[in-house]
Protein backbone atom coordinates (compact mmCIF):
# COMPACT_ATOMS: atom_id res chain seq x y z
CA UNK A 1 0.00 0.00 0.00
CA UNK A 2 1.43 2.92 -1.33
CA UNK A 3 -0.81 6.23 0.30
CA UNK A 4 1.05 8.30 2.49
CA UNK A 5 -0.16 9.30 6.23
CA UNK A 6 -3.68 10.26 6.19
CA UNK A 7 -4.80 9.81 2.47
CA UNK A 8 -8.32 8.90 1.35
CA UNK A 9 -9.07 5.64 -0.18
CA UNK A 10 -12.30 6.51 -3.19
CA UNK A 11 -15.40 5.38 -2.31
CA UNK A 12 -15.98 1.21 -2.70
CA UNK A 13 -19.38 -0.88 -2.18
CA UNK A 14 -17.50 -3.38 0.25
CA UNK A 15 -14.82 -3.55 2.55
CA UNK A 16 -14.19 -7.13 3.26
CA UNK A 17 -12.10 -7.20 7.06
CA UNK A 18 -10.44 -10.86 6.86
CA UNK A 19 -8.52 -12.63 3.82
CA UNK A 20 -9.47 -16.30 5.19
CA UNK A 21 -11.81 -18.44 3.38
CA UNK A 22 -14.53 -16.48 4.10
CA UNK A 23 -13.26 -12.60 3.38
CA UNK A 24 -11.89 -14.08 0.26
CA UNK A 25 -15.15 -16.35 -0.71
CA UNK A 26 -17.21 -13.19 -0.14
CA UNK A 27 -14.33 -11.11 -2.17
CA UNK A 28 -14.96 -13.50 -5.14
CA UNK A 29 -18.83 -14.16 -4.75
CA UNK A 30 -19.46 -10.68 -5.26
CA UNK A 31 -16.68 -9.83 -7.63
CA UNK A 32 -18.68 -12.56 -9.76
CA UNK A 33 -21.68 -10.41 -9.03
CA UNK A 34 -20.23 -7.18 -10.46
CA UNK A 35 -19.62 -5.40 -7.37
CA UNK A 36 -16.24 -4.53 -6.13
CA UNK A 37 -14.45 -4.45 -2.80
CA UNK A 38 -11.10 -3.87 -0.91
CA UNK A 39 -10.21 -6.82 1.22
CA UNK A 40 -7.97 -6.57 4.00
CA UNK A 41 -5.92 -8.43 6.48
CA UNK A 42 -3.88 -7.63 9.13
CA UNK A 43 -0.89 -10.77 8.02
CA UNK A 44 1.44 -10.32 5.30
CA UNK A 45 -0.41 -13.52 3.43
CA UNK A 46 -2.74 -16.29 4.02
CA UNK A 47 -2.24 -18.44 6.71
CA UNK A 48 0.54 -20.92 6.96
CA UNK A 49 -0.84 -23.43 9.20
CA UNK A 50 -3.40 -26.41 8.25
CA UNK A 51 -6.00 -25.65 10.59
CA UNK A 52 -9.39 -26.32 8.82
CA UNK A 53 -9.21 -29.47 5.85
CA UNK A 54 -12.38 -30.65 5.16
CA UNK A 55 -14.46 -28.76 2.73
CA UNK A 56 -17.82 -30.08 2.43
CA UNK A 57 -20.33 -30.99 -0.53
CA UNK A 58 -22.32 -27.88 -0.13
CA UNK A 59 -19.56 -25.11 0.08
CA UNK A 60 -18.01 -27.28 -2.95
CA UNK A 61 -21.15 -26.95 -5.00
CA UNK A 62 -21.03 -22.91 -4.17
CA UNK A 63 -17.43 -23.42 -5.54
CA UNK A 64 -17.84 -25.36 -8.90
CA UNK A 65 -18.35 -22.20 -10.93
CA UNK A 66 -14.94 -20.80 -9.79
CA UNK A 67 -12.65 -23.04 -12.11
CA UNK A 68 -9.99 -23.84 -8.68
CA UNK A 69 -11.91 -27.35 -8.09
CA UNK A 70 -8.79 -29.10 -10.02
CA UNK A 71 -6.02 -27.39 -7.91
CA UNK A 72 -8.14 -27.60 -4.49
CA UNK A 73 -8.49 -31.37 -4.96
CA UNK A 74 -4.83 -31.57 -6.58
CA UNK A 75 -3.88 -31.19 -2.68
CA UNK A 76 -6.36 -32.49 -1.00
CA UNK A 77 -5.87 -36.10 1.33
CA UNK A 78 -6.22 -39.36 -1.18
CA UNK A 79 -9.61 -40.99 -1.97
CA UNK A 80 -11.28 -42.71 1.15
CA UNK A 81 -9.45 -40.29 3.94
CA UNK A 82 -12.74 -39.56 5.51
CA UNK A 83 -12.25 -41.60 8.34
CA UNK A 84 -10.52 -41.30 12.00
CA UNK A 85 -8.45 -44.12 13.33
CA UNK A 86 -7.82 -44.95 16.90
CA UNK A 87 -4.32 -46.50 17.55
CA UNK A 88 -2.06 -47.19 20.37
CA UNK A 89 0.23 -45.12 18.23
CA UNK A 90 0.46 -44.50 14.84
CA UNK A 91 3.37 -47.40 14.39
CA UNK A 92 1.63 -49.60 16.94
CA UNK A 93 -1.56 -51.27 17.46
CA UNK A 94 -4.62 -50.44 15.99
CA UNK A 95 -7.59 -50.34 18.21
CA UNK A 96 -10.41 -49.44 16.04
CA UNK A 97 -12.08 -47.08 13.22
CA UNK A 98 -14.89 -44.82 12.36
CA UNK A 99 -15.56 -44.71 9.13
CA UNK A 100 -18.72 -43.78 7.13
CA UNK A 101 -20.48 -43.80 3.75
CA UNK A 102 -18.44 -42.43 1.36
CA UNK A 103 -18.57 -38.96 1.24
CA UNK A 104 -15.58 -37.82 -0.89
CA UNK A 105 -16.86 -39.97 -3.52
CA UNK A 106 -19.23 -38.23 -6.24
CA UNK A 107 -23.03 -39.61 -5.54
CA UNK A 108 -26.04 -38.87 -6.29
CA UNK A 109 -27.43 -35.56 -4.38
CA UNK A 110 -24.29 -33.28 -5.87
CA UNK A 111 -22.41 -32.91 -9.25
CA UNK A 112 -19.36 -32.46 -6.41
CA UNK A 113 -18.35 -33.97 -3.48
CA UNK A 114 -16.47 -33.19 -0.33
CA UNK A 115 -12.69 -32.06 -0.58
CA UNK A 116 -10.51 -32.77 2.10
CA UNK A 117 -7.70 -29.85 1.44
CA UNK A 118 -5.66 -28.40 4.30
CA UNK A 119 -6.90 -24.96 5.06
CA UNK A 120 -3.56 -23.43 4.11
CA UNK A 121 -3.58 -24.52 0.39
CA UNK A 122 -7.55 -23.20 0.74
CA UNK A 123 -6.58 -20.38 1.40
CA UNK A 124 -3.70 -20.41 -1.23
CA UNK A 125 -5.59 -20.93 -4.06
CA UNK A 126 -8.72 -18.75 -3.16
CA UNK A 127 -6.36 -15.88 -2.60
CA UNK A 128 -4.73 -16.62 -6.65
CA UNK A 129 -8.21 -16.70 -7.92
CA UNK A 130 -9.54 -13.48 -6.26
CA UNK A 131 -6.35 -11.57 -7.83
CA UNK A 132 -7.26 -12.62 -11.26
CA UNK A 133 -10.60 -10.13 -10.47
CA UNK A 134 -10.43 -6.21 -11.11
CA UNK A 135 -13.17 -5.64 -8.88
CA UNK A 136 -10.82 -6.67 -5.89
CA UNK A 137 -8.38 -4.85 -4.45
CA UNK A 138 -6.33 -6.98 -1.79
CA UNK A 139 -4.47 -5.75 0.75
CA UNK A 140 -2.38 -8.16 3.39
CA UNK A 141 -0.51 -6.23 6.48
CA UNK A 142 -3.24 -3.95 6.09
CA UNK A 143 -5.65 -3.62 9.80
CA UNK A 144 -8.62 -1.78 10.32
CA UNK A 145 -7.93 0.72 13.69
CA UNK A 146 -11.28 2.46 13.32
CA UNK A 147 -14.84 2.97 12.09
CA UNK A 148 -18.20 4.50 12.47
CA UNK A 149 -21.11 4.12 10.60
CA UNK A 150 -23.87 6.21 9.91
CA UNK A 151 -27.37 5.87 7.64
CA UNK A 152 -25.04 5.83 4.30
CA UNK A 153 -21.67 4.66 4.48
CA UNK A 154 -18.77 3.42 6.81
CA UNK A 155 -16.15 5.39 7.52
CA UNK A 156 -12.92 3.67 7.85
CA UNK A 157 -9.29 3.86 9.30
CA UNK A 158 -6.97 1.56 7.93
CA UNK A 159 -2.74 1.26 8.61
CA UNK A 160 -0.50 -0.76 7.02
CA UNK A 161 1.84 -2.36 9.28
CA UNK A 162 4.88 -2.78 7.55
CA UNK A 163 5.17 1.32 6.93
CA UNK A 164 2.48 2.68 10.06
CA UNK A 165 1.07 4.31 7.18
CA UNK A 166 -2.65 5.30 7.41
CA UNK A 167 -5.61 6.00 5.46
CA UNK A 168 -9.29 6.57 5.16
CA UNK A 169 -11.42 4.47 3.38
CA UNK A 170 -15.58 4.46 3.21
CA UNK A 171 -17.33 1.77 2.26
CA UNK A 172 -20.97 1.02 1.77
CA UNK A 173 -20.85 -1.87 3.33
CA UNK A 174 -18.37 -3.49 5.69
CA UNK A 175 -17.91 -7.43 6.18
CA UNK A 176 -16.22 -8.82 9.22
CA UNK A 177 -14.40 -11.68 8.57
CA UNK A 178 -11.50 -11.25 10.43
CA UNK A 179 -11.89 -14.29 13.30
CA UNK A 180 -12.97 -15.98 16.08
CA UNK A 181 -11.61 -12.88 18.21
CA UNK A 182 -13.18 -10.32 15.76
CA UNK A 183 -12.09 -6.48 16.70
CA UNK A 184 -15.04 -5.44 14.51
CA UNK A 185 -17.37 -7.68 16.65
CA UNK A 186 -16.11 -6.17 19.76
CA UNK A 187 -16.30 -2.53 18.76
CA UNK A 188 -19.92 -3.07 18.04
CA UNK A 189 -20.66 -4.58 20.98
CA UNK A 190 -22.48 -7.79 19.83
CA UNK A 191 -22.82 -10.38 22.15
CA UNK A 192 -21.24 -13.83 21.77
CA UNK A 193 -23.73 -16.32 23.36
CA UNK A 194 -23.48 -20.02 24.47
CA UNK A 195 -21.23 -21.50 27.18
CA UNK A 196 -18.03 -20.18 26.17
CA UNK A 197 -14.39 -21.65 26.67
CA UNK A 198 -14.32 -25.38 26.46
CA UNK A 199 -10.72 -26.14 26.93
CA UNK A 200 -6.85 -24.95 25.20
CA UNK A 201 -5.33 -26.55 22.53
CA UNK A 202 -2.20 -26.53 20.82
CA UNK A 203 -1.62 -27.52 17.27
CA UNK A 204 1.94 -28.55 16.42
CA UNK A 205 2.51 -28.58 12.69
CA UNK A 206 5.46 -30.49 11.84
CA UNK A 207 7.42 -32.26 8.75
CA UNK A 208 7.76 -36.42 8.70
CA UNK A 209 7.91 -38.91 6.18
CA UNK A 210 4.93 -41.47 7.52
CA UNK A 211 4.28 -43.30 4.10
CA UNK A 212 4.64 -46.61 5.76
CA UNK A 213 1.75 -45.83 8.25
CA UNK A 214 -0.83 -44.53 6.41
CA UNK A 215 -0.44 -45.32 2.54
CA UNK A 216 -2.24 -48.40 3.16
CA UNK A 217 -4.77 -47.09 5.52
CA UNK A 218 -5.53 -43.39 4.92
CA UNK A 219 -7.51 -41.20 7.42
CA UNK A 220 -8.30 -37.48 8.15
CA UNK A 221 -6.47 -38.33 11.96
CA UNK A 222 -5.13 -40.93 13.55
CA UNK A 223 -6.55 -40.35 17.39
CA UNK A 224 -3.41 -41.85 20.37
CA UNK A 225 -4.95 -44.05 22.82
CA UNK A 226 -2.14 -43.25 25.22
CA UNK A 227 -2.99 -39.59 25.48
CA UNK A 228 -0.33 -38.26 22.84
CA UNK A 229 -2.75 -36.31 20.88
CA UNK A 230 -5.14 -36.49 17.47
CA UNK A 231 -2.72 -36.87 14.43
CA UNK A 232 -3.82 -35.33 11.73
CA UNK A 233 -3.01 -35.39 8.05
CA UNK A 234 -2.28 -32.15 6.44
CA UNK A 235 0.11 -32.60 2.87
CA UNK A 236 1.31 -35.32 1.31
CA UNK A 237 2.71 -37.97 3.49
CA UNK A 238 5.32 -35.93 5.39
CA UNK A 239 3.02 -32.83 6.62
CA UNK A 240 1.38 -33.35 10.00
CA UNK A 241 -0.43 -31.65 12.48
CA UNK A 242 -0.58 -32.70 16.45
CA UNK A 243 -3.83 -31.58 18.23
CA UNK A 244 -2.77 -31.09 21.64
CA UNK A 245 -4.92 -29.59 24.80
CA UNK A 246 -2.89 -27.85 27.47
CA UNK A 247 -4.67 -26.72 30.85
CA UNK A 248 -3.81 -23.17 31.97
CA UNK A 249 -5.44 -24.41 35.75
CA UNK A 250 -2.54 -26.33 35.93
CA UNK A 251 0.20 -24.01 35.30
CA UNK A 252 0.60 -24.88 31.76
CA UNK A 253 0.59 -22.64 29.40
CA UNK A 254 1.68 -22.12 25.43
CA UNK A 255 5.21 -21.30 26.38
CA UNK A 256 5.05 -24.82 28.02
CA UNK A 257 5.69 -26.34 24.13
CA UNK A 258 9.14 -25.94 23.23
CA UNK A 259 10.66 -27.00 19.99
CA UNK A 260 11.92 -29.89 21.82
CA UNK A 261 9.18 -30.78 23.43
CA UNK A 262 6.90 -30.40 20.70
CA UNK A 263 9.24 -32.51 18.29
CA UNK A 264 9.24 -34.98 21.73
CA UNK A 265 5.07 -35.20 20.92
CA UNK A 266 5.65 -36.12 17.62
CA UNK A 267 7.70 -38.56 18.47
CA UNK A 268 5.55 -40.04 20.95
CA UNK A 269 2.28 -39.64 18.93
CA UNK A 270 4.37 -42.08 15.68
CA UNK A 271 5.47 -44.60 18.17
CA UNK A 272 9.20 -44.03 16.71
CA UNK A 273 11.52 -43.08 19.35
CA UNK A 274 14.45 -42.10 16.33
CA UNK A 275 11.75 -40.74 13.99
CA UNK A 276 13.21 -37.37 11.94
CA UNK A 277 11.03 -34.73 12.28
CA UNK A 278 11.09 -31.02 11.79
CA UNK A 279 9.07 -28.48 13.64
CA UNK A 280 7.08 -26.22 10.96
CA UNK A 281 5.23 -23.84 13.72
CA UNK A 282 2.33 -23.80 16.39
CA UNK A 283 -0.94 -22.38 17.08
CA UNK A 284 -2.67 -21.87 19.68
CA UNK A 285 -6.24 -21.74 20.26
CA UNK A 286 -9.23 -22.33 22.53
CA UNK A 287 -12.23 -24.01 22.17
CA UNK A 288 -15.47 -22.24 22.46
CA UNK A 289 -19.41 -23.26 21.63
CA UNK A 290 -21.27 -19.41 20.63
CA UNK A 291 -23.16 -17.73 17.91
CA UNK A 292 -23.08 -14.11 17.88
CA UNK A 293 -26.84 -12.69 19.05
CA UNK A 294 -27.08 -10.96 15.56
CA UNK A 295 -24.77 -10.98 12.32
CA UNK A 296 -26.11 -7.27 11.44
CA UNK A 297 -25.54 -3.99 12.95
CA UNK A 298 -26.77 -1.60 10.73
CA UNK A 299 -24.73 -1.48 7.56
CA UNK A 300 -21.83 -3.95 9.43
CA UNK A 301 -22.41 -7.98 9.22
CA UNK A 302 -20.49 -10.57 10.83
CA UNK A 303 -19.57 -13.65 8.94
CA UNK A 304 -17.78 -16.99 9.68
CA UNK A 305 -16.29 -17.44 12.95
CA UNK A 306 -16.79 -13.39 13.91
CA UNK A 307 -20.53 -14.63 14.03
CA UNK A 308 -19.71 -17.87 15.47
CA UNK A 309 -17.19 -20.15 17.02
CA UNK A 310 -17.49 -24.13 16.50
CA UNK A 311 -15.65 -26.72 18.21
CA UNK A 312 -13.76 -28.41 15.19
CA UNK A 313 -15.57 -32.09 15.44
CA UNK A 314 -17.76 -31.93 12.94
CA UNK A 315 -16.01 -29.91 9.99
CA UNK A 316 -18.46 -26.96 9.74
CA UNK A 317 -17.05 -23.60 10.94
CA UNK A 318 -15.12 -22.66 7.85
CA UNK A 319 -18.23 -24.43 5.76
CA UNK A 320 -20.88 -22.35 7.68
CA UNK A 321 -18.56 -19.64 6.93
CA UNK A 322 -18.62 -19.84 3.34
CA UNK A 323 -21.82 -20.31 3.13
CA UNK A 324 -22.65 -17.08 5.55
CA UNK A 325 -21.24 -14.77 2.94
CA UNK A 326 -22.90 -17.12 -0.07
CA UNK A 327 -26.43 -15.86 1.31
CA UNK A 328 -24.95 -12.47 1.88
CA UNK A 329 -23.36 -11.41 -1.02
CA UNK A 330 -26.29 -11.75 -3.73
CA UNK A 331 -28.21 -9.39 -1.08
CA UNK A 332 -25.77 -6.85 -1.12
CA UNK A 333 -25.08 -7.07 -4.93
CA UNK A 334 -29.17 -6.45 -5.12
CA UNK A 335 -28.67 -3.31 -2.93
CA UNK A 336 -26.06 -1.97 -4.41
CA UNK A 337 -27.65 -2.13 -7.97
CA UNK A 338 -30.86 -1.09 -7.02
CA UNK A 339 -33.27 -4.36 -7.62
CA UNK A 340 -33.21 -4.86 -3.89
CA UNK A 341 -34.46 -3.14 -0.92
CA UNK A 342 -32.11 -2.62 1.77
CA UNK A 343 -34.47 -4.31 4.10
CA UNK A 344 -33.47 -7.65 2.60
CA UNK A 345 -29.96 -7.38 4.59
CA UNK A 346 -31.92 -8.14 7.34
CA UNK A 347 -32.48 -12.03 5.67
CA UNK A 348 -29.02 -12.78 6.37
CA UNK A 349 -29.45 -12.66 10.05
CA UNK A 350 -32.94 -14.10 10.56
CA UNK A 351 -31.74 -16.97 7.93
CA UNK A 352 -28.10 -17.52 8.50
CA UNK A 353 -28.29 -17.41 12.37
CA UNK A 354 -30.15 -20.42 13.52
CA UNK A 355 -28.41 -22.66 10.77
CA UNK A 356 -25.31 -21.78 12.71
CA UNK A 357 -26.73 -22.23 16.36
CA UNK A 358 -28.10 -26.09 14.95
CA UNK A 359 -23.94 -26.48 13.90
CA UNK A 360 -22.75 -25.33 16.85
CA UNK A 361 -25.00 -27.97 18.88
CA UNK A 362 -24.04 -30.59 16.30
CA UNK A 363 -20.01 -30.14 16.74
CA UNK A 364 -20.77 -29.57 20.48
CA UNK A 365 -22.21 -33.24 20.31
CA UNK A 366 -19.37 -34.61 18.22
CA UNK A 367 -17.08 -33.23 20.85
CA UNK A 368 -19.22 -35.44 23.62
CA UNK A 369 -19.14 -39.05 20.79
CA UNK A 370 -15.22 -38.15 21.00
CA UNK A 371 -15.08 -37.94 24.84
CA UNK A 372 -16.86 -41.06 25.28
CA UNK A 373 -14.71 -43.13 22.96
CA UNK A 374 -11.60 -41.97 24.53
CA UNK A 375 -12.65 -42.72 27.96
CA UNK A 376 -14.27 -45.85 26.60
CA UNK A 377 -10.70 -46.98 25.20
CA UNK A 378 -8.80 -45.53 28.35
CA UNK A 379 -10.61 -47.40 30.22
CA UNK A 380 -10.12 -50.87 28.45
CA UNK A 381 -13.91 -51.85 28.10
CA UNK A 382 -13.96 -53.18 24.81
CA UNK A 383 -17.58 -53.03 24.43
CA UNK A 384 -18.25 -49.36 25.15
CA UNK A 385 -15.68 -48.82 23.13
CA UNK A 386 -17.71 -50.73 20.21
CA UNK A 387 -20.82 -48.71 20.96
CA UNK A 388 -18.69 -45.22 21.40
CA UNK A 389 -16.77 -45.83 17.60
CA UNK A 390 -20.51 -46.96 16.33
CA UNK A 391 -22.18 -43.62 17.76
CA UNK A 392 -19.39 -41.72 16.20
CA UNK A 393 -19.94 -42.50 12.51
CA UNK A 394 -22.65 -39.39 12.87
CA UNK A 395 -19.67 -37.50 12.82
CA UNK A 396 -18.32 -38.07 9.92
CA UNK A 397 -21.70 -39.37 8.32
CA UNK A 398 -23.52 -35.85 7.74
CA UNK A 399 -24.54 -35.16 4.81
CA UNK A 400 -28.36 -34.03 6.42
CA UNK A 401 -26.56 -31.78 8.45
CA UNK A 402 -24.10 -30.09 5.26
CA UNK A 403 -26.87 -30.52 2.16
CA UNK A 404 -30.37 -30.67 4.23
CA UNK A 405 -30.87 -27.35 6.51
CA UNK A 406 -33.36 -25.13 5.34
CA UNK A 407 -34.73 -21.72 6.07
CA UNK A 408 -38.03 -21.34 7.66
CA UNK A 409 -38.28 -17.79 7.05
CA UNK A 410 -36.63 -14.86 4.98
CA UNK A 411 -35.80 -14.17 1.47
CA UNK A 412 -39.32 -16.65 0.76
CA UNK A 413 -42.51 -17.42 0.19
CA UNK A 414 -43.80 -20.37 1.99
CA UNK A 415 -45.81 -22.58 0.22
CA UNK A 416 -47.72 -24.19 3.67
CA UNK A 417 -46.01 -27.49 3.67
CA UNK A 418 -44.72 -29.43 5.92
CA UNK A 419 -41.06 -28.86 6.73
CA UNK A 420 -38.62 -31.87 6.11
CA UNK A 421 -37.45 -33.92 8.87
CA UNK A 422 -34.06 -33.08 9.99
CA UNK A 423 -31.35 -35.84 10.48
CA UNK A 424 -27.93 -35.13 10.51
CA UNK A 425 -27.11 -38.26 8.66
CA UNK A 426 -29.73 -38.64 5.54
CA UNK A 427 -30.27 -35.98 3.31
CA UNK A 428 -33.58 -36.18 1.44
CA UNK A 429 -33.85 -33.57 -1.60
CA UNK A 430 -37.12 -31.35 -1.64
CA UNK A 431 -37.89 -27.92 -3.10
CA UNK A 432 -39.80 -26.64 0.20
CA UNK A 433 -39.56 -22.97 -0.60
CA UNK A 434 -35.86 -22.07 2.19
CA UNK A 435 -34.44 -25.86 0.91
CA UNK A 436 -31.13 -25.95 -1.16
CA UNK A 437 -32.61 -26.20 -5.01
CA UNK A 438 -32.46 -30.12 -5.33
CA UNK A 439 -29.44 -31.77 -8.23
CA UNK A 440 -30.76 -33.33 -11.29
CA UNK A 441 -28.08 -34.01 -14.26
CA UNK A 442 -29.69 -31.79 -17.54
CA UNK A 443 -28.30 -32.11 -20.62
CA UNK A 444 -29.34 -29.34 -23.75
CA UNK A 445 -29.11 -30.12 -27.54
CA UNK A 446 -29.07 -26.25 -28.18
CA UNK A 447 -25.58 -25.80 -28.24
CA UNK A 448 -22.75 -27.86 -29.84
CA UNK A 449 -20.73 -30.70 -28.16
CA UNK A 450 -22.00 -32.45 -24.94
CA UNK A 451 -23.36 -29.96 -22.49
CA UNK A 452 -24.41 -32.21 -19.28
CA UNK A 453 -24.97 -30.13 -16.20
CA UNK A 454 -26.28 -29.91 -12.61
CA UNK A 455 -29.50 -27.81 -11.92
CA UNK A 456 -27.11 -26.25 -9.25
CA UNK A 457 -25.35 -24.77 -12.44
CA UNK A 458 -27.52 -22.47 -13.22
CA UNK A 459 -27.68 -20.48 -9.99
CA UNK A 460 -25.34 -17.64 -9.28
CA UNK A 461 -26.13 -14.50 -11.00
CA UNK A 462 -29.66 -14.45 -11.36
CA UNK A 463 -33.30 -15.94 -9.66
CA UNK A 464 -33.86 -18.65 -11.75
CA UNK A 465 -37.45 -19.96 -12.55
CA UNK A 466 -38.04 -23.47 -13.54
CA UNK A 467 -40.91 -25.18 -15.25
CA UNK A 468 -42.20 -28.33 -17.08
CA UNK A 469 -43.16 -27.84 -20.82
CA UNK A 470 -46.87 -28.10 -20.30
CA UNK A 471 -47.72 -24.86 -19.52
CA UNK A 472 -45.45 -21.66 -19.97
CA UNK A 473 -47.66 -19.10 -17.86
CA UNK A 474 -45.63 -19.01 -15.42
CA UNK A 475 -42.19 -18.50 -17.37
CA UNK A 476 -44.09 -15.47 -19.29
CA UNK A 477 -45.61 -14.04 -16.05
CA UNK A 478 -41.78 -14.42 -13.93
CA UNK A 479 -40.21 -12.58 -17.14
CA UNK A 480 -42.46 -9.81 -16.84
CA UNK A 481 -42.31 -8.89 -13.23
CA UNK A 482 -38.86 -9.75 -13.31
CA UNK A 483 -38.52 -6.91 -16.27
CA UNK A 484 -40.46 -4.39 -14.72
CA UNK A 485 -38.70 -4.37 -11.12
CA UNK A 486 -35.08 -4.78 -13.17
CA UNK A 487 -34.67 -7.96 -11.11
CA UNK A 488 -32.29 -10.19 -12.72
CA UNK A 489 -34.16 -13.71 -13.81
CA UNK A 490 -33.34 -16.88 -16.25
CA UNK A 491 -36.33 -18.98 -17.07
CA UNK A 492 -35.48 -22.90 -18.26
CA UNK A 493 -38.29 -25.04 -19.48
CA UNK A 494 -37.24 -28.70 -18.21
CA UNK A 495 -38.75 -31.99 -20.79
CA UNK A 496 -38.41 -32.78 -24.37
CA UNK A 497 -38.31 -29.79 -26.60
CA UNK A 498 -37.40 -27.42 -23.71
CA UNK A 499 -34.34 -25.69 -22.92
CA UNK A 500 -33.04 -28.74 -21.29
CA UNK A 501 -33.49 -32.73 -21.91
CA UNK A 502 -33.90 -33.53 -18.33
CA UNK A 503 -35.91 -36.59 -17.67
CA UNK A 504 -39.16 -33.94 -16.91
CA UNK A 505 -40.80 -37.18 -14.58
CA UNK A 506 -37.58 -36.77 -12.57
CA UNK A 507 -37.63 -33.07 -12.44
CA UNK A 508 -41.18 -32.85 -11.56
CA UNK A 509 -41.00 -35.72 -8.75
CA UNK A 510 -37.68 -34.01 -7.10
CA UNK A 511 -38.90 -30.63 -7.20
CA UNK A 512 -43.07 -31.54 -5.80
CA UNK A 513 -44.58 -30.15 -8.72
CA UNK A 514 -47.36 -31.15 -11.03
CA UNK A 515 -47.80 -30.70 -14.63
CA UNK A 516 -47.41 -26.99 -15.39
CA UNK A 517 -45.73 -26.38 -11.63
CA UNK A 518 -42.95 -23.83 -11.23
CA UNK A 519 -40.64 -23.02 -8.85
CA UNK A 520 -38.17 -19.78 -8.39
CA UNK A 521 -34.86 -20.44 -7.15
CA UNK A 522 -32.45 -17.35 -5.56
CA UNK A 523 -29.10 -17.15 -6.80
CA UNK A 524 -27.55 -18.46 -3.67
CA UNK A 525 -29.09 -21.85 -5.28
CA UNK A 526 -32.07 -21.90 -2.65
CA UNK A 527 -35.93 -22.04 -3.41
CA UNK A 528 -37.72 -18.76 -3.06
CA UNK A 529 -41.55 -19.67 -4.06
CA UNK A 530 -43.12 -22.48 -5.49
CA UNK A 531 -46.07 -23.80 -7.39
CA UNK A 532 -47.03 -27.21 -7.66
CA UNK A 533 -49.44 -26.55 -10.19
CA UNK A 534 -50.63 -23.56 -12.98
CA UNK A 535 -52.58 -20.98 -11.77
CA UNK A 536 -54.76 -18.40 -14.03
CA UNK A 537 -53.68 -15.18 -11.75
CA UNK A 538 -49.73 -15.89 -12.81
CA UNK A 539 -49.50 -12.81 -13.93
CA UNK A 540 -50.71 -11.12 -10.24
CA UNK A 541 -49.34 -14.13 -8.38
CA UNK A 542 -45.84 -13.47 -9.75
CA UNK A 543 -45.73 -9.74 -9.30
CA UNK A 544 -46.50 -10.28 -5.94
CA UNK A 545 -43.93 -12.93 -5.37
CA UNK A 546 -41.37 -10.61 -6.77
CA UNK A 547 -42.04 -7.57 -4.36
CA UNK A 548 -41.90 -9.96 -1.68
CA UNK A 549 -38.79 -10.91 -2.63
CA UNK A 550 -36.83 -8.30 -3.19
CA UNK A 551 -38.33 -6.11 -0.36
CA UNK A 552 -39.53 -3.57 -2.87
Amino acid sequence: MAQSHGDALSEIPVLIVGAGPVGLSAAILLARLGIRSLVIERHPSTTDHPKARGFFTRTMEILRSWDVEAQLRANALPSGAFRFIWVESLAGREIGRVEAPRRDVPGPHSPTYVCMAAQDAFEATLRDHALTYPQIDLRFSTELTAFVQDASSVATTLRNRETGETLTAHAAWLIAADGASSRTRETLGIRMLGPGEIDHNINIHFRAELAPWVRHRPAAGYISARGNGTLLWAHGTDRWLILRPFHPARGESPENFTPERCLEIARRAVGIDDLKVELINLACWTRTAEVAETFRQGRVFLAGDAAHRFPPTGGFGANTGIQDVHNLAWKLAGVQKGWAGESILDTYSDERRPVAQANTEFSVTNGARWAAASRAITAGDAAATRQALREQVKHLDSEGQDLGFWYPEGALVPDGTKPPICDSQTYVPGARPGSRAPHLWLSSTRSEGANERSTLDLFEREFVLLTDMTNQSWRRAALRAASELKVPLAAYSIGAGGDFDGEEASFAELYGLDAGGAVLVRPDGHVAWRSRSASTEAEAVMRSVMRTLVRR
